[in-house]
């Protein structure tokens, strides 16, 4: 939360700062009743204020009913300027911006799973490491192989992010199913908002999302529930444009997104849509609005898959899982890019020295999976996200 400049805080007899909390507080029941017994003593010098007197009853009636009303401004006005906590700070955010808070994102996992060719494979097969359960999401049948990759969900949303080949046991053994193993790292899981982050893109999104401009779609686009990367490409002029691979027609936009509900999304667009601007995208989501329907668009990002080989000394003393530890680093790297990103080899990398250490990289080329690597930029279409698997990364120790 901010903090106010205490060089800008003033404070009077009806209410004052609590530098230890940093909120507003105003007078309460004895404060506020001896605030009206002297106003009205400076009026009315000889009047009987005791309470036991009518005019006494009346100051006091009068203070109640401010109170009530103070207690409501206090809390509105701590959470405005504060952004409160909690249930209040939900409430607040919905109210103004008509923000909800995020959810967390349990760990995701592909999951190949090898056995008799067209097996059945029920809704709510499970895999574990000896501890975390990960759950399939759909019905599956094994191909004429014997095999499938299947997105299978954690149970439980917490920091664990499974390693490569680690979810290998079956929790409910099913007949015609022989192997399971993740081939690559399991996603990062995302922890629920919490009041900071949730302050802060409320205070974030007020500040572009005041009128039907494309940066209050991207704002309302980011804050759907669910969503983890978004590019946004416009075309403000009266001709077709080529911009970063794609080619939008004039006055139109273009939105690529990852994650979050395809409903959700139509319609934060439409929360937020300038009118006039043409859309782009595979995705086509209909609302109606009366008697009109009106067609929100966007699209999914494409996997870019890359692969990378990675030369590296001994420095100090090298983990006997060092292969494993910089494969991991890549990947943590390479996926988390935005949509649309520029990858260059410095700064692939310094993320894998920053990750790990105990090593120098000798040399580290990256590429187009089945192409040629090189040390070369990639530059992502708009629409692209990058991708890379373990198993598509080669780490090798040199001597010396």
């Amino acid at each position: 939360m901010f903090k106010i400049d205490e060089k800008l805080v003033t404070e009077s007899n009806l209410w004052s700062f609590d530098r230890e909390t940093q909120t507003i507080k105003f007078p309460y029941a004895d404060e506020l009743l001896n605030e009206y017994q002297a106003l009205f003593k400076s009026v009315f010098p000889n009047l009987n204020i005791d309470p036991s007197t009518p005019q006494g009853q009346l100051i006091t009636s009068i203070t109640q009913t401010d109170l009530n009303t103070i207690a409501f401004l206090q809390n509105m006005i701590n959470a405005f300027f504060f952004g409160g906590t909690g249930f209040s700070l939900d409430i607040w955010a919905w109210n103004l911006f008509r923000i909800t808070r995020k959810d967390g994102v349990k760990s995701q996992a592909v999951i190949k799973i090898d056995g008799v060719p067209r097996t059945q494979i029920p809704t709510g097969f499970q895999v574990t490491d000896g501890q975390h359960i990960f759950t399939i999401q759909s019905a599956q049948r094994l191909d004429a192989n014997g095999t499938i990759n299947a997105l299978f969900i954690a149970d439980e949303l917490d920091d664990f992010q499974a390693p490569a080949n680690s979810l290998n046991q079956m929790v409910n053994v099913i007949l015609g199913i022989e192997r399971v193993t993740n081939p690559n790292q399991a996603s990062a899981p995302i922890q629920k908002e919490t009041d900071t982050e949730l302050f802060e893109r409320c205070v974030d999104f007020g500040s572009i999302a005041t009128n039907a401009s494309f940066k209050s779609i991207l704002a309302n686009v980011a804050n759907v529930s669910g969503v983890t990367k978004i590019n946004g490409i416009e075309n403000y002029t009266s001709a077709d444009l080529t911009t970063q691979g794609l080619t939008l027609p004039s006055h139109s936009f273009s939105l690529i997104v990852k994650g979050g509900n395809d409903d959700d999304i139509a319609h934060a667009i439409y929360n937020s849509r300038a009118t006039g601007a043409g859309m782009n995208g595979d995705i086509e989501i209909k609302i109606e609005l009366g008697a009109e329907i009106y067609t929100y668009k966007f699209s999914r990002p494409t996997l870019k898959n890359l692969a990378c080989e990675v030369k590296i000394t001994n420095k100090n003393l090298i983990d006997a899982n060092y292969k494993e530890f910089v494969k991991n680093a890549v990947v943590n790297y390479i996926n988390a890019l935005d949509i649309g990103a520029l990858i260059t080899q410095p700064n692939l990398a310094n993320s894998v020295k920053n990750q790990i250490s105990g090593f120098e990289i000798v040399d580290i080329k990256i590429g187009a999976k089945g192409e040629a690597l090189s040390y070369d930029l990639i530059q992502l279409k708009g629409n692209e996200e990058a991708f890379i698997a373990n198993d598509d990364i080669s780490v090798e120790l040199l001597n010396g």
